[in-house]
């Protein structure tokens, strides 16, 4: 199995070029499950929506909050449909962006 992670660095520019990169990334590689944190919802999607349907991975993801007005989380992308997705608030009181935990369980 072949899993690639990254941080996304949310939206911060040159967001259009990262993306694209992301994405050609993702194609070349093609790994069966990418993680990715640092992932801002942009019209109340993913940020990572459109490359999920380009490549015809299975999205996930769990918002964490909002960070200077923008609503950011995790996600992952599967070639393979989960058969149960957990998350979980890790909590830290000291911290505007909570951390959150996305785990996905994948059956043959």
């Amino acid at each position: 199995m072949r899993v690639l992670q990254l941080n996304v660095w949310n939206l911060n520019e040159p967001f259009d070029t990262r993306m694209a990169v992301l994405l050609d990334g993702v194609e070349r590689l093609q790994p069966d499950i990418v993680t990715l944190q640092e992932v801002s919802l942009v019209g109340g999607r993913p940020q990572v929506s459109d490359i999920a349907n380009a490549l015809g991975y299975h999205l996930y993801f769990v918002e964490a909050g909002s960070w200077r007005g923008r609503r950011e989380g995790n996600a992952i992308l599967s070639q393979y449909a989960a058969s149960t997705v957990t998350t979980r608030n890790l909590g830290h009181p000291d911290v505007d962006l909570q951390r959150v935990l996305l785990c996905c369980e994948f059956r043959e």
